[in-house]
């Protein structure tokens, strides 16, 4: 059981009051001592479950090792009616085992001054009811296996494939300032694909960022 402070309003021993509880052998502290002695926070046990279920805020005091460490056991909500801002002086991970969903009903921008990595494991779908624009300073290159569609800043389109077919109901139109090669004898393609592995290429990145994780 728990152990209690008891003292007296105004001394009057009619009138006890809890002040505090003490732990003891058979109410021990949440976390073991000596080793978690910079540690205090608070924990509430879910009702009937076992002692990993719980409920839990703490802090580590530890010089070097400081940290606030939160466990939510089933659902955490939160309620902001304003503003939110967080700032990560260091590296931040983000990991979700189901599905996750963001709706913005204004504008959403994202800025990163390094590179940016995205990698899916299965379908993946862009869509604007507008104008879509992607836009590159230099290159912008549309691989698929044994093909690629490469557009360079200096003006140069480059298309690489195995067989093309170009379809349109209406006329069509081909104009250049200079001169239309077809048939050309010795000609090199602009550019290269990455080939018939590209498809386990990928698979193989996407599931490297989970191996880490046992999944």
């Amino acid at each position: 059981g728990d152990e209690v402070v008891v003292d007296f309003i105004n001394g009057d021993p009619d009138r006890p009051i809890i002040t505090g509880r003490v732990y003891n052998d058979a109410s021990m502290p949440p976390w073991a001592l000596p080793a978690a002695a910079t540690q205090m926070g608070f924990m509430s046990r879910t009702k009937d479950g076992s002692v990993d279920n719980a409920n839990a805020l703490r802090f580590e005091d530890k010089a070097g090792a400081e940290q606030v460490w939160i466990q939510a056991e089933r659902n955490m909500d939160t309620s902001i009616k304003n503003d939110e801002t967080h700032s990560v002086g260091g590296e931040r991970s983000h990991y979700v085992k189901k599905n996750e969903l963001h709706r913005v009903e204004a504008n959403q921008i994202q800025a990163v001054k390094g590179g940016t990595e995205i990698l899916t494991g299965k379908g993946k779908l862009d869509a604007a009811v507008e104008q879509y624009v992607l836009a590159s300073g230099t290159k912008l290159r549309l691989v698929s296996g044994e093909s690629a569609i490469e557009l360079n800043a200096n003006g140069k389109i480059s298309l690489i494939g195995k067989e093309f077919n170009f379809f349109v109901e209406g006329d069509g139109h081909i104009t250049t300032g200079g001169k239309l090669h077809l048939n050309t004898s010795g000609a090199k393609p602009g550019t290269t694909a990455p080939g018939a592995g590209h498809k386990g290429d990928i698979d193989a990145a996407v599931q490297a960022k989970f191996t880490a994780k046992g999944d």
